[in-house]
């Protein structure tokens, strides 16, 4: 069995470092929704030789026009691109009635 740590923000970055370097993780689970926006260049370089995975959280993607699943799927294309997740996930689920 695999353990992952996630990463939620910018500011859990060192603990998340540390755990994977000291043997504590094996990977890294990335809630990919709090970065989409950012490079994941410059993302990857923060995170080098480390393992990661993806987990979405509020996509929407159930809700989302056509439009904006393209854009969407769009950064999720670069972002696995760059990283090569071990996995991607999403919630299947409606948020509004």
């Amino acid at each position: 069995m695999k353990f992952g740590v996630n990463l939620i923000a910018p500011t859990t970055l060192p603990v998340v470092r540390t755990w994977i370097l000291n043997g504590r993780a094996d990977f890294c689970e990335i809630m990919v929704d709090n970065f989409i926006h950012l490079d994941p260049h410059a993302v990857r370089a923060l995170l080098p030789n480390i393992p990661v995975a993806f987990h979405l959280v509020a996509t929407r993607f159930l809700e989302r026009d056509q439009r904006s699943l393209k854009i969407l799927a769009k950064r999720l294309r670069d972002w696995i691109a760059v990283f090569s997740p071990i996995y991607v996930s999403d919630h299947l689920v409606y948020f509004t009635a």
